[in-house]
């Protein structure tokens, strides 16, 4: 596929960053506002993504990878400024897709994935970065996007506790375990 191929060709460069993008708590929106709903909220993703690439290393290639994930493959290192931009566009301007109501409470109720009704926050964006440094010479594509999709699970933490869109650095060199930072 074509990312497989983007992939490939940047990690050629002297430096290359993945960012692998994620909405949170999409499935209960999802559930709650219905399909189409949901499919201008990912659409909505899209644009807020295609609009960063200006804040992005020139050459910045967007993907959809499928369903709420999408993947930016970057010639270069990002700058926290660029995810920042990105995460306050995505929070700023979120709002047009939930009720005044649901927006001033800063939740809607939905059916969480065990089946119970609950408040559940807005949904936010989760980015994942990786860099080349951070990586074995040898990683294949596929291996390289497993790690960024791992790395979401720690920005998902944060996304939940500050109920806003959040990114991490995955800053622990190959072979050499650590944590991640932001």
């Amino acid at each position: 596929n074509h990312i497989r191929k983007w992939i490939g060709d940047a990690r050629k460069e002297s430096l290359f960053s993945l960012i692998y993008c994620d909405l949170d708590r999409f499935k209960e929106y999802n559930d709650r506002h219905g399909f189409l709903k949901g499919d201008e909220l990912i659409n909505f993703t899209a644009t807020i993504l295609r609009e960063g690439l200006d804040e992005l290393p020139e050459g910045t290639r967007l993907g959809h990878i499928g369903g709420d994930d999408f993947v930016l493959v970057c010639p270069g290192k990002v700058s926290s400024s660029a995810l920042d931009a990105i995460c306050d566009a995505f929070d700023r301007k979120k709002g047009l897709y939930f009720s005044r109501e649901e927006n001033a409470a800063g939740c809607y109720r939905a059916t969480d994935r065990q089946g119970a009704v609950c408040s559940v926050p807005l949904v936010t964006l989760s980015l994942s970065v990786i860099e080349k440094d951070n990586l074995d010479l040898c990683a294949h594509p596929a291996v390289i996007a497993e790690k960024a999709a791992s790395l979401k699970h720690a920005v998902k933490r944060i996304t939940a506790a500050e109920r806003r869109s959040s990114w991490l650095i995955d800053r622990r060199k190959a072979g050499v375990s650590g944590e991640a930072e932001q």
